[in-house]
């Protein structure tokens, strides 16, 4: 048994998606031992079903399905999410996965009834793309030969042609799409496809040393000052962030400062300077609030939406009063009804006191009636 379990690729983003996934797998794993997740498996010679394109990737047949699929993606996520960060890395492996399901059910219509379940084909996909963008990296592993494990490193592009090379002899025996290696397979194409994507549209960068550009310039990781000069360059990166997080760090109380001197000009250019150096920068949410508020008494109301807006998107739990008042801003400065009605219908008129409900109806009741009369809202600004 050759088990894959960890590598030397620079990883420049927490592995949150990967370890999410493997979270949320294991979880669903436990909450369904005793239950029939028939209904959610992949059907197959049984017409089409999209919602299980998406719940067959996240059931497991047993123990030991459960922890293969698992250590395989920790392995090859750990070095595709590293370089694309969560927010890519997880539409891209469901994408995958998903569309796996979608071909096989087709590909199975008017054959033999039966079910597919299981995370493996997203899995070989994202090995594929980890073989594609970090061919030279090293993969650690262990063989296990009659229960005695034997350590040893394998460079990416080596270990996932194993694991092609073996599903492709699979294959050759069973012959059927629907078949573990066939799904395995079929990931493993889309994940050639989506790395020359990522890589022709330039939304990841592997810094040389993705297989195109190994291979046709003829450059090799395997030599000590190549390797001396990746590491050079990601503390170079890392010297670089950690500027970056000083600089964000000493500006923010200045935000405080000029906010509790009402001076919110200058805490909203402050801000908007921080942003600039590090976009992942947001307003917390007494900030939002103190903006909000000391906007509204200047009476700058539609200066005062976007951060309305974010507030009530990013805290939905906030005072509903800041609902109110977006909403009313919809209505008095934008023309805006159908917004307005959306942004109410999001208030829990319960936890209303008496005012505000008369502000709730008085509100429900303008907006309508401006749709009534026609008023057409023409952006979404």
């Amino acid at each position: 048994m050759l088990i894959p379990y960890g590598t030397d690729a620079p990883v420049y983003h927490i592995p949150v998606g990967t370890i999410g996934l493997i979270a949320t797998n294991t979880a669903i794993f436990c909450l369904t031992l005793d239950t029939n997740t028939t209904p959610y498996c992949l059907a197959l010679g049984n017409g089409l079903h999209p919602a299980q394109w998406l719940s067959h990737m996240f059931l497991h047949a047993n123990l030991a399905h459960l922890l293969g699929n698992m250590i395989f993606l920790w392995c090859f996520g750990l070095i595709v999410e590293g370089k694309l960060g969560w927010w890519k890395f997880l539409p891209l492996y469901l994408a995958i996965g998903m569309t796996v399901g979608l071909v096989i059910q087709v590909a199975m219509l008017g054959g033999l009834s039966s079910h597919a379940l299981g995370a493996s084909a997203a899995i070989s996909g994202i090995m594929v793309i980890a073989c594609l963008w970090a061919p030279e990296n090293e993969v650690q592993l262990v063989w296990i030969i009659f229960y005695r494990p034997y350590y040893f490193e394998a460079r990416t592009l080596v270990v996932g042609a194993w694991f092609v090379g073996w599903d492709i002899v699979y294959l050759c025996f069973i012959k059927s799409i629907a078949s573990g290696p066939g799904a395995h397979l079929l990931g493993g194409l889309l994940g050639v496809a989506a790395a020359f994507v990522f890589l022709k549209r330039r939304w990841v960068d592997c810094e040389g040393w993705d297989i195109i550009s190994v291979y046709a310039t003829g450059r090799k990781e395997g030599s000590s000052r190549a390797k001396i000069d990746a590491s050079q360059d990601k503390a170079e990166r890392d010297v670089k962030r950690r500027l970056i997080a000083e600089r964000v760090e000493a500006g923010r109380p200045q935000v405080t400062v000029f906010l509790q001197q009402q001076n919110v000009d200058a805490a909203v250019r402050l801000f908007s300077k921080l942003q600039e150096i590090e976009p992942t920068v947001a307003w917390k949410r007494r900030e939002l609030h103190v903006v909000v508020t000391q906007l509204l008494q200047a009476g700058r109301g539609n200066e005062a939406i976007p951060f309305m807006r974010e507030l009530v998107e990013r805290f939905p739990d906030c005072d509903p009063s800041v609902r109110l008042r977006l909403a009313w801003a919809m209505l008095r400065m934008q023309q805006r009804p159908a917004e307005a009605l959306r942004i109410l219908s999001r208030v829990h008129v319960g936890s209303l006191d008496a005012r505000q409900q008369d502000s709730y109806r008085r509100l429900v009741a303008h907006a309508q009636r401006l749709q009534a009369e026609g008023v057409v809202e023409l952006s979404k600004g």
